[in-house]
C-alpha cells in the first residue's frame, strides 16, 4: 500500500512537471487505467497543450523541439533560439506555429529598429537643414523645435521617433513651416526667450 501511494505521488510529481501520461506509466510500470484515475484531478502545467501540439506538429512549421524547451531560428542571425527570445505576434495567440512569432529575434529585431530609428534621425535632420544656427551640426545634440509650441501636447500622442518619421515624409519647405533644429543649449534658450518676452537675452557663440 506504501509503494502504491509513493508511485501516485511520483505520478502527480511528473505531470505536474509536464509529463505525459504515457511516460509515467512507462516510468511506473503500473496500468494506464491506475495512473488516469490518480491523475483525474491534477491541472496541467501552463502551456501543455501547445508543448504537446509543437512535439507532434512542429516540424512542419518550423519549430524543434528539444528536451522541454522549443527552438526556432531566426532568420536575421540564422541561429536556432528558444521561443521565448522570440516577440508573439498575437500575445492571445497559441503557441504552435512559427508563424505565431516574429521573424527575427529579440536581440536582432532591436537592432533593427534601433537602425531603423537612427536612419529617420538622419533623414530628419537634413530635411530641416543639417544644423542649428549656431553652426552645431553633431546629430547626438541636435534636437526639434516646434514653432507652434505644441510640442508637449503632440507629444502625448507621439513618440518623437514618430514624428521624426512624418518629418521624413515632408517637404524641406512643409517641415521648415512647422519646425526648427536647434542644439540643446540654443532650444533652452530660444524656449526661455518665448516664455519671457519682456526680458533682453544675448547669446555669444564662442567658438574653439
Amino acid at each position: 500500500m506504501k509503494a502504491l501511494l509513493e508511485q501516485k505521488a511520483k505520478a502527480i510529481s511528473m505531470r505536474q512537471a509536464g509529463a505525459k501520461q504515457s511516460e509515467i506509466v512507462s516510468e511506473l510500470k503500473v496500468s494506464k487505467g491506475i495512473v488516469s484515475m490518480w491523475l483525474k484531478n491534477i491541472n496541467l502545467p501552463e502551456g501543455y497543450h501547445e508543448k504537446i501540439y509543437i512535439q507532434r506538429y512542429g516540424h512542419r512549421s518550423g519549430v524543434t523541439v528539444v528536451g522541454a524547451h522549443s527552438y526556432i531560428s531566426c532568420n536575421n542571425c540564422k541561429q536556432s533560439k528558444k521561443t521565448e527570445d522570440f516577440l508573439r505576434k498575437n500575445n492571445n495567440a497559441k503557441i504552435t506555429e512559427r508563424n505565431a512569432y516574429k521573424s527575427n529575434c529579440k536581440i536582432c529585431n532591436t537592432k533593427r529598429v534601433c537602425e531603423y530609428n537612427k536612419k529617420n534621425k538622419r533623414i530628419a535632420i537634413s530635411i530641416l537643414g543639417g544644423k542649428c544656427q549656431c553652426g552645431c551640426e553633431d546629430e547626438s545634440m541636435l534636437e526639434i523645435h516646434h514653432k507652434n509650441m505644441n510640442g508637449n501636447q503632440e507629444r502625448k500622442t507621439i513618440s518623437k521617433e514618430m514624428l521624426r518619421k512624418r518629418i521624413t515624409k515632408m517637404t524641406p519647405h512643409e517641415a521648415q513651416k512647422d519646425y526648427k533644429l536647434f542644439c540643446g543649449v540654443c532650444h533652452e534658450a530660444e524656449h526661455a526667450m518665448i516664455n519671457n518676452p519682456n526680458i533682453k537675452y544675448e547669446i555669444k557663440y564662442i567658438f574653439t
